[in-house]
């Protein structure tokens, strides 16, 4: 079976399985709330970035197919928008790591 049939295959079963789609709804309101609540900067921006970035980047690259097939379903080109607008912004600007002065403390030295 090729990559592309397996992604139909997927998002048909999302699509009928109605806990797994709530599911879905609440993962995705949850971080579409946020997003809108860091666009407004009512949430600080850096501190969730430096707390969820990859988990909401991966959200992002998973649920991205399902968003635009919902999208269109729906007619409504702005479900989801407050996600896609900060996925697309931290896909440009990633997590930087913090240069760290770790002593490394090596107990069996002597």
């Amino acid at each position: 079976m090729d990559v592309e049939e397996e992604k139909k295959k997927r998002y048909k079963r999302i699509l009928e399985d109605e806990k797994l789609k709530d599911d879905i709804h609440y993962v995705l309101n949850y971080y579409e709330q946020v997003a809108l609540g860091i666009r407004v900067k009512a949430f600080e921006e850096e501190i969730f970035k430096n707390l969820h970035y990859s988990s909401f980047m991966k959200v992002w690259q998973y649920a991205h197919p399902l968003i635009l097939r919902i999208r269109a379903i729906s007619g409504k080109k702005t479900i989801y928008q407050e996600i896609e607008y900060l996925a697309r912004k931290w896909d440009n600007e990633p997590i930087k790591m913090h240069s760290l002065n770790i002593e490394i403390i090596d107990d069996n030295y002597e």
